[in-house]
């Protein structure tokens, strides 16, 4: 069986890593990471540990040289190449922020020059909206026409909860496939995306059935009591908990949105809306003035 050699950028703790390892074994497939790049202190320890790499051969990416010849040759390249100037969260300045912003070209060069045959990147959902589109088009354009990838016509955006995890985080991905180095003939890839969330627990409509799956599934059975909040002791937050409870039962919510969950550490400090600040932060302040204001009333 030929060994696939994969590339793990932007790696953080390893998940693509993991998940590519959880595959191998399902598939028999005999893998090989032959290149990571971090610049996190801890992520880098982590990983390390995770997966028994040399911690001192996880580099920078931006110290590699314009022929990537620090590169190995490889079959597969993932990258979850930093979000922040692409989020809602952040200043958006996207390509024009040149610490984070241009680390998708750092990609682009080794694509250029290594060609493997299979990539898949991932991003925040925004970056399909970011600079009205505009960032978007550039990255499939560079991909799709400049390096000959068959990428989804469409942006494949998926989130855990559609696949029977209880966490809520949209993410797009970009697979792609070198079509020098394949025999399809497509123009796009395409997706079954039934097939894709055909284990989708969590869309079920027997809230019965979503508790028993989370409860067997991810909590322990035996929890020290440090964990458990005390009536006396915490009678404050156990208060702000159950008004949360009934703001969000009564309080109008957007159709397909979800209210920010509870900051239980920001509570109680003043707040003031700046012209700077992002309209997310903004929103989120407004709905805080608003539920203390219920606490206050209950």
């Amino acid at each position: 069986m030929k060994e696939i050699r994969f590339i793990d950028l932007f790696a953080g703790i390893g998940g693509f890593h993991k998940a590519l390892e959880s595959v191998a074994k399902k598939k028999k497939l005999d893998i090989k990471c032959v290149f990571v790049s971090e610049i996190d202190k801890e992520s880098i320890e982590t990983y390390s540990s995770n997966f028994s790499i040399d911690k001192e051969k996880i580099i920078n990416i931006r110290d590699l040289d314009d022929n990537m010849s620090g590169v190995p040759e490889h079959d597969f390249l993932f990258a979850g190449f930093p979000c922040q100037t692409f989020s809602n969260a952040g200043k958006k300045k996207g390509f024009l922020d040149e610490i984070r912003g241009t680390l998708f070209f750092d990609i682009v060069k080794i694509l250029k020059i290594k060609k493997p045959k299979y990539i898949l990147l991932e991003n925040v959902k925004h970056l399909v909206n970011h600079d009205n589109g505009k960032t978007w088009e550039i990255i499939i354009k560079t991909l799709k026409d400049d390096l000959g990838y068959i990428i989804p016509k469409d942006p494949l955006i998926l989130s855990p909860h559609e696949f029977g995890i209880p966490q809520e985080r949209q993410r797009v991905f970009i697979p792609g496939v070198l079509r020098e180095k394949t025999s399809l003939k497509d123009e796009y890839i395409s997706f079954n995306f039934d097939d894709l969330k055909s284990n989708n627990i969590l869309n079920s409509s027997n809230s019965s059935e979503i508790r028993k799956y989370i409860f067997d599934k991810f909590l322990e059975e035996e929890v020290e009591s440090k964990y458990f909040l005390d009536k006396e002791k915490d009678s404050y937050l156990l208060n702000v908990f159950e008004a949360w409870d009934d703001f969000l039962k009564n309080v109008e919510k957007p159709e397909g949105r979800t209210l920010p969950v509870i900051w239980a550490d920001e509570l109680g400090k003043k707040y003031h809306l700046k012209s700077d600040m992002p309209e997310w932060k903004k929103n989120i302040l407004q709905i805080w003035e608003i539920f203390i204001k219920w606490i206050k009333i209950l």
